[in-house]
């Protein structure tokens, strides 16, 4: 996704996501586009949906129209 988007000198939106609802706009709106978009998650993000936060938006972006990866942001360790 990066390698195609370089070539094509395009930037590929990295968004952070608390919830569902923000995965499904980011989703909603990259398919719109017909760009590709980073689900972000900010260690904040896991004090209120934990890891079955991630595990849903891996299958918000798997699901996706449009390539979609998930990048943890500003981890403070392994474990987030």
């Amino acid at each position: 996704m990066l390698e195609e988007a370089r070539e094509n000198q395009r930037a590929v939106g990295a968004f952070n996501v608390y919830n569902l609802e923000g995965a499904l706009a980011v989703r909603d709106a990259a398919e719109a586009l017909g760009r590709p978009a980073i689900l972000q998650f900010h260690p904040g993000s896991f004090d209120f949906g934990g890891a079955a936060l991630l595990q849903l938006c891996a299958e918000v972006a798997s699901s996706a129209k449009v390539p979609m990866a998930t990048q943890l942001d500003h981890a403070a360790n392994e474990k987030q």
